[in-house]
C-alpha cells in the first residue's frame, strides 16, 4: 500500500509516465528485477533467481541506465551470496549466465550507439540538477537508515541501488566524459518507492497516518509541478513571435541536437546539420553541411539564416569566424533551454 502511495509522490513520475520514451518500461522492469532479487535472497527459491535475470534483461534492452541499474542489482546479489549465502552460488551463476547470453546479441549495437553518442552528445559538464537530486537522495536515505529498525537487508539493498546508480553516473561524468543527466535516474524511481515503503513498514498507527497525509500532499504537489512542466507556455510564446519573422525561404543551421525540436515545428523550411546521423535520411528537408565550408553552402540562400542551439552547448567556432550573430529568441522545451540566433555574413 505504501509503495503504491509513494510512486506518484516521486518528482517527475507523472511526467515520465506519459512520455513516448522507454522510461516507464525501465521503471517497471528494473523494479521487478529488484523485487525478485530481494525475494531470491530472502526466500532462496530458484524461480526468483531466474525471474530476476528475465526482468533484468527486459530492463537492460530498454535503456543504457536501466542496464546499469540491473548491473548494480545483480552485482549486489552476487556479492551478498559470495559473502553470506554461498549455498546459493549455483543459482546466482545460472542467473548471471542467462543475463550474459541474453544480452550478448545486443552488445555490438550498444557499443556502436555508444560510440556515436560519445561523438555528438550535447552535455558539456556536470548538470547542476543531477547534483541536487543526488544530494537529496543521500539525505533522505541517510535519514531513514538512521533508524535502526530500517537497516534490514531490503532497505540497504534499495539504498545501494538508488545511490549507486547516481554515484556511478556522476563519477563517470567527472572522470571520463559528460554522459549523465538527472532524468536518467528515473530508472530507479520504483526502487526508491520500495525503499520508502520498506521504511514505513515499522511505523505505528499514528506514524502511518502522518506518513499517509504527507504522501497525499506530496502527490498533489508533484501532479501540479508535472502539469506546469509539461504544459509550459514557453515554446508556444516563442513560436507566436518567431512566426511573424520567419519565411519559407529561411534556413536553419544546427550544431547540436536542437534539430530534433525545431525541425518538428518548421517542416517546410530547409534544415542544415553540421553532423551526420543515420536517421536523418528520414527527413526530406534535412541536408548535411560541412562546418569548414559554411560560407559556400549558405552563400546562395535567399532568406535569413537561423541557428538554434542548446543554451549550455559550446558556441560553434565556425560561426564566430564568418558570421555576425544576434540572439533573438530563447525558449524552454523539456529539460533544456534553447536559444535562436540570427546569422549575417561578416563584410
Amino acid at each position: 500500500m505504501f509503495y503504491a502511495a509513494a510512486v506518484p509522490t516521486i518528482p517527475m513520475m507523472f511526467y515520465f509516465s506519459n512520455q513516448q520514451r522507454s522510461y516507464s518500461w525501465c521503471v517497471c522492469f528494473v523494479t521487478l528485477c529488484f523485487l525478485q532479487a530481494v525475494l531470491a535472497l530472502k526466500k532462496e527459491k530458484p524461480r526468483h533467481f531466474v525471474l530476476m535475470a528475465v526482468f533484468g534483461l527486459l530492463a537492460a534492452y530498454n535503456h543504457f541506465f536501466a542496464l546499469l541499474a540491473v548491473f548494480i542489482v545483480i552485482g549486489f546479489v552476487n556479492l551478498f551470496v559470495v559473502i553470506k549465502r554461498r549455498k546459493l552460488i549455483k543459482w546466482v551463476l545460472i542467473s548471471d549466465l542467462i543475463c550474459v547470453v541474453g544480452y550478448s546479441v545486443w552488445m555490438l549495437p550498444l557499443l556502436t550507439q555508444a560510440g556515436k553518442a560519445a561523438n555528438n552528445f550535447w552535455l558539456k559538464g556536470v548538470e547542476w540538477i543531477s547534483v541536487v537530486v543526488f544530494a537529496c537522495s543521500v539525505l533522505l536515505v541517510a535519514a531513514c537508515l538512521l533508524i535502526k529498525a530500517n537497516r534490514r537487508l531490503e532497505n540497504v539493498f534499495a539504498a545501494v541501488c538508488v545511490i549507486g546508480l547516481q554515484a556511478v553516473g556522476l563519477l563517470g561524468t567527472i572522470l571520463v566524459r559528460p554522459f549523465y543527466i538527472g532524468r536518467y535516474s528515473v530508472v530507479i524511481l520504483g526502487i526508491g518507492a520500495c525503499f520508502f515503503a520498506f521504511s514505513f513498514k515499522g511505523l505505528q498507527r499514528r506514524g502511518k497516518t502522518v506518513a499517509s497525509i504527507l504522501l497525499c500532499v506530496f502527490c498533489a504537489l508533484n501532479f501540479a509541478f508535472s502539469a506546469a512542466f509539461e504544459y509550459n507556455p514557453s515554446i508556444s510564446d516563442f513560436r507566436e513571435s518567431f512566426n511573424k519573422e520567419l519565411s519559407k525561404e529561411d534556413t536553419f543551421l544546427y550544431f547540436d541536437n536542437s534539430f530534433g525540436v525545431v525541425s518538428y515545428y518548421y517542416p517546410d523550411n530547409e534544415h542544415l546539420c553540421t553532423y551526420r546521423e543515420e536517421w536523418f535520411s528520414a527527413f526530406d528537408n534535412m541536408k548535411y553541411a560541412q562546418p569548414d565550408k559554411l560560407h559556400k553552402v549558405l552563400s546562395d540562400k535567399k532568406g535569413k539564416i537561423w541557428m538554434p542551439k542548446v543554451a549550455i552547448s559550446k558556441f560553434p567556432e565556425a560561426v564566430k569566424r564568418e558570421y555576425k550573430y544576434e540572439k533573438k529568441y530563447s525558449f524552454v522545451c523539456d529539460f533544456n533551454v534553447y536559444e535562436v540566433y540570427l546569422l549575417t555574413k561578416l563584410q
